[in-house]
């Protein structure tokens, strides 16, 4: 259990809500985060899972939103919790720009409170995006032993395992993940990047299929992308119609289309055509 500084049940319930939605890829986590918010407006780790929420959109809008939060989080940060703190600071951090500020207070949230996902999730979203793929493996493999059930870190460490190239661990972890809980939409694109790479194009259509009704759950950003790779295997057939039908029906046709994260996916897809 990771201590919340509220006196509000509804919050807590909201907050638990988010991370579950958080951590699946769902597709109801503003509503869950704003929830919490609206049950307790001066909860700081709310405001600051609001700002995370906001700055993931990577737009324009999004950032304003999340600077309404960052700052209402750090004007209600004076008595919460160290963990607490130090996610305030690190979401802040994200916020201002400071990547290596907000990486190092990830990791000092993974070894001193390793249960806390969320943290550990943006910790390897920062490191996706300098590129360093064996410190994005690293962050979620060091919490390993304080979640060794855990599916949705399963997911993770299969990506990051995937990212260094260590395919057969890959696979055996996203297996795993899904064997432990088919809705795992990360877990699934791990084992897809892996089938990809190794060009079994027929069993990953196969696999990525088999899922792909448990994704209806997901946030327009991995709705899209898992359909994108499962378009990139018809692409390796030669079987463009059914590229098309999915780019009009999956990839752009369920984008967010103001999201930069669902455009990139749609655009990619065009430029292989």
């Amino acid at each position: 259990m990771l201590a919340v500084t509220t006196d509000s049940e509804e919050a807590i319930a909201a907050i638990n809500r988010w991370i579950e939605q958080t951590l699946s890829y769902g597709k109801d986590a503003e509503t869950a985060i704003l929830e919490a918010i609206g049950a307790d407006p001066t909860c700081a780790i709310a405001r600051a899972y609001a700002a995370a929420y906001y700055l993931s959109l990577e737009n324009g809008i999004g950032w304003k939103e999340a600077t309404i939060h960052v700052k209402l989080a750090q004007q209600y940060s004076k008595n919460i919790t160290k963990r607490e703190k130090m996610y305030v600071d690190a979401i802040a951090a994200w916020w201002s720009k400071r990547i290596d500020l907000a990486i190092a207070l990830h990791e000092a949230i993974a070894s001193e409170f390793p249960q806390d996902l969320i943290s550990v999730q943006q910790g390897q979203y920062q490191y996706f995006y300098l590129g360093d793929k064996e410190r994005l493996l690293k962050i979620a493999e060091k919490v390993l032993p304080a979640n060794p059930n855990n599916h949705y870190l399963y997911g993770m460490i299969a990506f990051g395992l995937e990212q260094c190239h260590r395919l057969s661990q890959a696979e055996k972890m996203g297996r795993k993940a899904t064997e432990i809980n088919r809705q795992n939409p990360w877990a699934h694109h791990a084992v897809a990047h892996v089938m990809e790479t190794q060009g079994r194009v027929d069993e990953g259509i196969a696999w990525m299929e088999s899922l792909a009704s448990t994704w209806e759950n997901c946030n327009s950003m991995l709705y899209t992308h898992n359909w994108w790779h499962v378009a990139l295997y018809y692409l390796e057939r030669g079987d463009m119609e059914k590229v098309l039908e999915l780019y009009d029906t999956k990839v752009w046709g369920k984008a967010r289309k103001a999201t930069p994260k669902d455009q990139v996916g749609a655009i990619s897809l065009l430029l292989r055509l």
